[in-house]
């Protein structure tokens, strides 16, 4: 049933660019530079499983009378309430970066519908 989420362009501020160490001529640093990028697309990825899980649970409790709405009250009101104890939501630190590049993808895969 229902309607999709509707709503106007999301904008956010840009996310800070992170600076690797230099590291020149060290394997050790190169090393330690491999891993750190190993650990952010991992934690990433941890941050993109979360974000769809909650938005599948905020997806399934919204009433469709309260369709359309901005994802922006989308994430603020239903997601971020829903997320599990303990757990941070953050779509920057997500591989979406935005919130409407999430919106997006959910959309791409059928989940909803974004005007």
């Amino acid at each position: 049933g229902g309607g999709g989420l509707g709503g106007g362009p999301v904008q956010e501020a840009a996310a800070g660019e992170e600076s690797e160490p230099a590291g020149e001529g060290s394997a050790g640093a190169a090393a330690a530079a491999e891993g750190g990028a190993a650990a952010r697309a991992e934690a990433a990825a941890e941050m993109d499983r979360l974000l769809r899980d909650c938005f599948l649970h905020a997806a399934h409790a919204v009433k469709d009378a309260s369709l359309p709405m901005t994802v922006n009250a989308f994430y603020s009101q239903h997601m971020r309430p829903g997320r599990p104890a303990g757990t941070s939501l953050d779509v920057k630190a997500s591989s979406y970066k935005k919130l409407s590049a999430f919106a997006s993808a959910m959309e791409r895969e059928g989940l909803c519908t974004t005007a």
